[in-house]
């Protein structure tokens, strides 16, 4: 938002849609795991709320002045990118095998970079 509010607007109807399919997962699991609906339904709603609040922190910070507003990009991407490497794609390369993985973030990286020509 910060950068932009139309690039704002998409980034964050983005991650509520992404949110919700992640929360119906949560929820499933916690099912499985015992948990009644009602009970599993508010946990991940209360795992999800930290996001919310801290969304909210960043973009104040990011609205002060233009170096914070880079700080904030840069921890922002610095974050994904160890996610990425660290954690989801050693995973991924165990379940799915590289070529499969492969394809699917050459696909993803499409799929971003129309959608990034069509935002703007």
């Amino acid at each position: 938002m910060a950068l932009s509010p139309t690039f704002g607007s998409f980034v964050v109807l983005t991650f509520a849609f992404h949110n919700i399919s992640e929360s119906a997962v949560v929820i499933s699991q916690l099912e499985t795991g015992g948990f009644k609906r009602a009970r599993a339904t508010v946990l991940a709603i209360g795992a999800r709320a930290t996001q919310v609040l801290l969304a909210v922190i960043a973009f104040l910070l990011a609205t002060t002045s233009a170096f914070a507003l880079s700080i904030t990009l840069g921890f922002a991407f610095g974050a994904l990118v160890y996610l990425c490497i660290a954690e989801l794609l050693p995973e991924a390369y165990h379940t799915a095998g590289r070529t499969s993985i492969a394809v699917v973030a050459s696909v993803a990286a499409g799929v971003v970079s129309l959608l990034g020509g069509a935002v703007q």
